[in-house]
């Protein structure tokens, strides 16, 4: 990754999006995907602190072990992998009849 700053950017802007859709989904009454954006929001937000801190390759779906990751950038970021948690819980239920 050449540009840090520049992939942070596009990824947050994706977590912006997804947490947007998110919101469109609880306000329609529709739980489900409202939980799987979310939890994809959170991912992307997460994915763009670790791309800010310079990682090259950040892969991986969940918050909670990207969270874990981020830790050794901030250390008050352990005070959200239990959220993240709880939010991995929405990434496959959501989406699939025997998830």
């Amino acid at each position: 990754m050449k540009n840090p700053e520049y992939e942070s950017k596009r990824w947050f802007e994706q977590a912006k999006y997804d947490l947007k859709t998110a919101q469109w989904n609880l306000k329609g009454e529709l739980f489900a995907p409202a939980c799987f954006w979310a939890q994809q929001s959170a991912e992307k937000a997460v994915k763009a602190f670790l791309y800010s801190k310079g990682e090259r390759v950040v892969i991986g779906h969940s918050v909670a072990e990207l969270l874990e990751r981020g830790k050794k950038y901030d250390k008050d970021i352990k005070k959200l992998v239990s959220l993240g948690i709880i939010l991995d819980r929405f990434y496959i239920p959501t989406r699939y009849p025997n998830g």
